[in-house]
């Protein structure tokens, strides 16, 4: 009784404050339409994917590495007990990229046709669960979320062939990208400066052409 009301007094405070219009989600959403109500994230939640599914049971475990990391929280993922709450992912949404997304008081309700669609849903809801900074459980107001991309191709560039960077730092930039529902990755490798792309079978490519010797007079 006494965390219901605790509950529901932070869900008016949210809505009283405008908190649940402004969520920070990214790219902002073609439709997000506040509810009474919110959700209550913690180590006690449950991430449910389709039975058999194995792109949605990916997109499960992404989104339980991505909440481990950011808030702490370490969720199962197993269909949810009587009682329990839960994030549910279904195929019963829309195709390719777009999704829909409910947050109600026991479920936070992810559905998608799209492979695309379901991981874009997962990203916006770890998006809400951190909208406010810091470890632990997280309130998340309730709302309706549907969304689908404006521009089928979504890009950043990468220029690797007149700056350097680690393997880390590539790999981290695609994380970024991802959680930023971007889509294209143009990498640019090779250009006259330099080859950047290691092949064994062909390896005066590097050898040779992994750097521009100046012009002028030969040595």
């Amino acid at each position: 009784m006494i965390r219901s009301l605790l509950l529901a007094t932070a869900a008016a405070v949210m809505l009283a404050t405008g908190a649940s219009a402004a969520a920070p989600i990214i790219p902002a959403p073609v439709s997000n339409t506040p509810r009474e109500g919110a959700f209550q994230l913690d180590a006690r939640t449950v991430i449910s994917p389709p039975a058999n599914d194995a792109q949605a049971l990916a997109s499960a475990r992404y989104l339980a590495d991505l909440l481990e990391r950011s808030r702490g929280l370490k969720l199962a993922i197993r269909a949810p007990r009587p009682g329990e709450r839960a994030i549910v992912l279904s195929r019963q949404g829309p195709a390719g990229e777009a999704y829909k997304l409910d947050v109600e008081g026991q479920r936070i309700s992810i559905a998608s046709a799209g492979d695309a669609g379901m991981f874009y849903g997962v990203v916006t809801a770890w998006q809400l669960a951190t909208a406010e900074p810091g470890k632990g459980p997280a309130l998340l107001p309730a709302r309706r979320i549907e969304d689908a991309p404006r521009f089928g191709w979504r890009g950043v560039m990468l220029d690797s062939a007149r700056h350097f960077q680690s393997v880390d730092y590539v790999k981290g930039l695609i994380d970024r990208m991802a959680q930023s529902k971007l889509n294209t990755l143009h990498w640019h490798l090779t250009d006259d400066q330099g080859w950047r792309l290691e092949l064994k079978k062909y390896h005066k490519l590097t050898e040779v052409g992994a750097w521009r010797v100046p012009a002028g007079p030969a040595a």
